[in-house]
């Protein structure tokens, strides 16, 4: 994905292909996942991706510095009731470890995996036009016309996969709130299909 003059179902495609291919090669970690999530990219998609994780992984960071920050100073102080001079000696490596740490290395934390989904979905979002998902759903309900050149089971295999392949992975929420809940069954077939209700009976 190089991501200049891409068409939305090409871009949400490219995002399907990358999830697939993580899965497929069973990288569950967020550093394996970043690192590979990078061969599908070049150009304006990879700069994003990379910026969008400088933003990310500077607030997780941030975040870490300050709940270890926090930890330290609500540790009894020394030699008052309740100090461990070794947790408190803890605390302190912790958060110099932490303080240190090249952000990069966050990714290996439990919540890894989700930042890379995150990051993809940042990618997806800066690369659709503005308002893709409501043009989408709007062609979906109001415009969609079965070509001639297309069966009746084909055109509603086609629709199906957009509603539940490709809406789910548009912004703003990247999930199924987003999918159409009748689009694909009977019911929307009879009411938005009627003028090709015989063929359809008929293949």
């Amino acid at each position: 994905m190089i991501g200049d003059n891409k068409t939305p179902h090409e871009i949400l495609g490219w995002r399907r292909i990358v999830e697939q291919a993580l899965i497929g090669l069973n990288l569950t970690t967020g550093t394996n996942q970043y690192n590979m999530a990078k061969q599908f990219m070049q150009g304006s998609a990879l700069s994003s991706f990379k910026s969008v994780a400088m933003v990310l992984l500077t607030g997780h960071k941030a975040d870490a510095i300050v709940h270890g920050e926090t930890q330290l100073a609500n540790h009894p102080a020394h030699k008052a009731a309740g100090h461990d001079h070794v947790v408190f000696a803890n605390l302190q490596a912790a958060v110099t470890a932490v303080t240190n740490h090249n952000i990069l290395e966050h990714l290996g934390e439990a919540y890894g995996a989700q930042l890379v989904t995150d990051l993809l979905n940042e990618v997806v979002k800066n690369l659709l036009p503005n308002k893709a998902l409501q043009s989408v759903k709007q062609h979906l309900r109001r415009e969609a016309r079965k070509p001639m050149d297309m069966s009746a089971i084909q055109d509603i295999m086609h629709i199906y996969r957009i509603n539940t392949k490709e809406i789910l992975r548009c912004p703003p929420a990247f999930n199924t709130t987003l999918v159409l809940p009748r689009v694909g069954s009977e019911k929307w077939i009879v009411k938005e299909l009627i003028p090709w209700q015989r063929l359809l009976l008929s293949q």
